[in-house]
């Protein structure tokens, strides 16, 4: 039955440790992308677009 407990704490242990390491490469790959700036190509896409709905409207 102890077995069992201590079994369940070390997995419990266990996530936390992924879940943290998970959340902290998100967190740098998000802050590392968002530093990052938009390529002019997206942009003129943007605005292509913005004119064409202009023009359907």
């Amino acid at each position: 039955m102890i077995e069992k407990t201590v079994k369940r704490a070390n997995a419990s242990a266990a996530q936390r440790v992924v879940k943290e390491a998970v959340s902290s490469k998100l967190k740098a790959y998000y802050d590392d992308i968002s530093r990052q700036e938009v390529p002019q190509r997206f942009l003129d896409l943007l605005q292509d677009l913005d004119k064409a709905g202009e023009r359907s409207e």
